[in-house]
């Protein structure tokens, strides 16, 4: 997913300085624990994907598989203290890797434009930006513009990793 950004330019540097203007939003170093103790509503995973994927500069279903299967694991992470949290990386790769047996149209595994209007509803709904110390979290386009889009909406982000 691939939000606009709440003003340019943003940076991860800006959004990542102790004590800076995102400071009592941005919870670094957080565990799913420290979510847990401000959880109210759903949490939103950010989790890389796209960058991940690709293979030969193609989309490759056992990055994505990999990928999926990150994203779970961080998902019953939170659930197991308490914290409901919905991960389009999850629901997203599944619906891709099932898509072979599925009828109707293909959908494109790397189509910005359909899983940025697909992932919004889901943005929306949420109170809380979670991003999990995946590897390739601090270099995703994605994760950076859902990141930006949460602190422009005055909404907490807990990013499990430091600086980057």
């Amino acid at each position: 997913m691939h939000l606009a950004c709440p003003r340019p330019p943003l940076d991860w540097a800006e959004i990542l300085t102790p004590n800076g203007p995102f400071s009592p939003l941005v919870h670094l170093r957080a565990t799913p624990e420290v979510v847990a103790q401000h959880a109210a509503g759903l949490a939103y995973l950010a989790t890389p994907y796209t960058r991940k994927v690709m293979l030969n500069g193609r989309w490759n279903y056992d990055k994505s598989v990999t990928l999926s299967l990150l994203a779970a694991r961080e998902g019953l992470r939170l659930a197991r203290v308490g914290v409901t949290a919905v991960s389009p990386i999850v629901q997203a790769a599944e619906g891709l890797h099932a898509q072979a047996g599925a009828p109707g149209p293909k959908v494109n595994p790397l189509d910005r434009v359909f899983w940025t209007a697909w992932c919004r509803p889901m943005f929306a709904a949420a109170r809380l930006v979670v991003v999990p110390a995946i590897p390739g979290w601090d270099e995703s386009e994605g994760v950076f513009a859902e990141v930006a889009e949460a602190v422009g909406r005055n909404m907490p982000v807990f990013i499990y990793g430091g600086k980057t």
